[in-house]
């Protein structure tokens, strides 16, 4: 069954604050509607870790009602973003970022409703490649790379 597809996770740096030494950074996820049909998106779960490798089973925080609740039509995209999907890296985070010891980790799940009356689950995980930099400069931004635990990545079906 096709489903709902991460086409692009955003990443934006937010201004720095006096009172804080931590970076923080805006993301947005965008989906695209891989069905032939339009969906009723019901529900998006969202989880983020700085680390080397993302927990072995993903713990979501859920978002549901009129503020995710959207129609998309067959081909369209949902963007999911906002004060809910910020990401805070400390400065002992950043050191262990640029030495490769960590990665920034996002991971996701998106629930539809079908106009054939099943709830479907799609389950994402990536994680931000290294920025190529020379000094405090970035010349580069590193990727997202869609790739993760198989129990992160799933579609999933349900009568409902």
């Amino acid at each position: 069954m096709p489903a709902f597809k991460v086409k692009k996770i955003e990443w934006t740096k937010l201004p720095a604050e006096t009172d804080r030494a931590d970076e923080q950074y805006d993301l947005a996820v965008i989906w695209k509607n891989a069905t032939s049909e339009p969906v009723s998106v019901a529900r998006i779960g969202i989880g983020s870790i700085i680390a080397g490798t993302p927990p072995p089973y993903p713990i979501y925080r859920f978002f549901e009602g009129p503020n995710i609740a959207a129609d998309v039509e067959a081909g369209g995209r949902y963007v999911f973003k906002g004060a809910n999907l910020t990401l805070v890296v400390t400065s002992e985070q950043r050191t262990e970022i640029e030495l490769g010891v960590v990665v920034p980790w996002l991971w996701g799940e998106i629930r539809y409703l079908t106009r054939k009356g099943h709830a479907v689950e799609c389950g994402f995980a990536a994680y931000k490649q290294r920025d190529l930099r020379v000094g405090s400069r970035t010349l580069l931004s590193g990727a997202w790379k869609l790739r993760g635990p198989a129990a992160y990545v799933y579609t999933r079906v349900k009568p409902r």
